[in-house]
């Protein structure tokens, strides 16, 4: 653990260009790794980390960090999950850069707010493809996947405000129609499973 400082920086300044895969050595030394999550992750950490999502291009790497932070051994790591909680959810500017909102549209199709625009669900992961080689897609199962988590032992901070951005109906709708992808289903029924 003594390394953990500097992998924690050289994550935090690496990206597609300088990705020495840093990040994937850094989640496998902090995932299930109680002693770390207690003693070295703290919540201006965790401020940066999440700093990292909100101010560079979304990727699943960093979701997968936090990923990493907010479970232990099954177990909700408390303090760690309030204040991605806190940070995500206290600031609009923050949430609405990060989530991607999932409603019905005309004709009860399912739409979702990304790429500055409304697009069908279903056509998600074909125009992630063609836009940015499924970069953002992978980013919204990864988040869609930690917002589950942030939701374990019904932590409140993240419950309220998800319960108004991704509805029950929206949640059952994806988890229930088998034309969408198996992954976006699982990540739905893990947050239907937390967040309700």
């Amino acid at each position: 653990s003594q390394w953990i400082d500097l992998l924690m920086k050289q994550t935090m300044l690496t990206d597609d260009e300088n990705n020495f895969e840093v990040d994937v050595t850094l989640i496998e030394l902090i995932d299930n790794n109680r002693r770390i999550l207690q003693a070295k992750i703290n919540p201006s950490t965790i401020e940066d980390f999440v700093g990292i999502l909100v101010n560079q291009e979304l990727h699943e790497k960093y979701v997968k960090l936090l990923n990493a932070l907010t479970i232990c051994d099954g177990e909700a790591m408390v303090m760690n999950q309030t204040e991605i909680s806190k940070i995500i959810f206290e600031n609009e500017a923050n949430w609405k850069r990060l989530i991607f909102p999932v409603g019905f549209g005309a004709a009860n199709k399912l739409l979702i707010k990304v790429y500055d625009e409304e697009i069908e669900l279903s056509t998600f992961k074909a125009k992630s493809t063609q836009m940015d080689d499924r970069r953002i897609y992978d980013y919204f199962i990864q988040f869609v996947n930690l917002l589950a988590n942030l939701c374990r032992d019904r932590n409140y901070v993240a419950i309220e405000p998800l319960m108004t951005i991704y509805k029950l109906e929206v949640c059952f709708q994806i988890i229930s129609n088998g034309d969408f992808e198996p992954e976006l289903r699982t990540c739905f029924c893990r947050l239907i499973l937390n967040l309700y």
